[in-house]
């Protein structure tokens, strides 16, 4: 009997971690999306801070740093604001290319690394978990799979390992 119920909780772990990994594609392509909708905004708003800039002749790294020269504290933190929002630009753009550029095997890695954990947040609120039928979502559901059976049989040898040592244990006399 132990052999079926063995056989099924292996099949469900092979079947859980394989929807589970399959996920990660997915997951990676609505952060990809959310994250080129940020990175378009503040393109956006740098391409306005580099008009104004032009109107004096000035570069965007000039404009700012008149704003950051000033005495005005109000001036200075528009400075720091328009600074932060280049520099966000900056972060944004490197991180859209990385993931554009990521082969299959180095795309989580290179996912996690350059992760914006605001855009992150917002997309995991908004995931919707599905299955894609690409060559890259199979990969990921075989390697799922894979660590799905994994894990269960590591569950089974630290459970055969537990029951052991009690097994081994001296009975304790009151």
């Amino acid at each position: 009997m132990w052999g079926i119920v063995s056989k099924i909780i292996d099949r469900l772990f092979a079947v859980g971690g394989a929807f589970a990994l399959c996920q990660l594609p997915l997951l990676m392509q609505q952060y990809s999306m959310m994250l080129s909708g940020h990175l378009a905004e503040s393109r956006r708003q740098i391409n306005m801070m580099q008009h104004a800039a032009s109107l004096t002749n000035k570069t965007l790294q000039e404009y700012i740093a008149k704003f950051l020269g000033q005495q005005d504290l109000d001036f200075v933190h528009q400075g720091q604001i328009m600074q932060a929002m280049q520099t966000r630009y900056e972060d944004l753009n490197q991180a859209y290319a990385a993931l554009q550029h990521a082969t299959v095997w180095s795309k989580p890695f290179v996912f996690v690394h350059n992760l914006d954990s605001a855009v992150f947040w917002d997309t995991a609120r908004d995931f919707a978990p599905g299955i894609t039928l690409n060559v890259e979502s199979l990969i990921y559901a075989v390697v799922g799979l894979a660590i799905g059976v994994l894990i269960y049989r590591g569950l089974i040898h630290l459970a055969k390992r537990f029951v052991r040592l009690f097994r081994k244990a001296p009975a304790r006399v009151v």
